[in-house]
């Protein structure tokens, strides 16, 4: 994705907090307030020095968006894996696995990451299972969910040894 890409990404963001509100750490009404300029913002960081996304299309649907990953790098080191989503008819594909691979290339080759974390919300079971089958760990690390104290997102790491391989 590049910051031109930010309609894609606004429809995209819009269609995804629709489609499963607790992935996220944004309500479609907080999203749908957003201006153009504030899309374009968040198109930007999306893609800019340390921060990658990565964006699926599928040719057979015009190249209508389908799935969506992103990773940024914070000052630590940490990389975490964000706004991740795969539309439902693809779910199971395999397409969730790919996106995958290509945000660990660019950690492991272009964002100097020292660690990969995300937040999963607790309830999110089918996400929580895909981050485990692919060496994700659960140390025990709990933050309150954004859009709801009383929630906890579930902070998953990948071993460094993974992100060595």
């Amino acid at each position: 994705m590049t910051p031109q890409d930010w309609q894609v990404w606004r429809d995209l963001r819009l269609l995804m907090l629709a489609d499963y509100p607790i992935a996220f750490t944004e309500s479609l009404a907080q999203a749908g307030q957003n201006t153009d300029a504030q899309w374009r913002e968040s198109a930007s960081r999306s893609t800019g020095k340390n921060s990658v996304s990565v964006l699926a299309s599928d040719p057979a649907e015009d190249g209508q968006a389908v799935g969506t990953m992103s990773c940024y790098v914070e000052e630590d080191g940490t990389a975490w894996l964000a706004a991740v989503w795969v539309a439902p008819a693809y779910r199971g594909s395999g397409l969730a696995a790919r996106l995958l691979a290509e945000i660990l290339g660019w950690v492991r080759e272009e964002s100097g990451a020292k660690i990969l974390k995300l937040g999963v919300h607790e309830d999110n079971l089918r996400a929580l299972a895909f981050y485990r089958r692919h060496g994700f760990i659960d140390r025990g690390e709990r933050e309150p969910y954004l859009l709801d104290a009383a929630r906890q997102e579930i902070i998953l790491e990948l071993p460094t040894e993974a992100l060595d391989a």
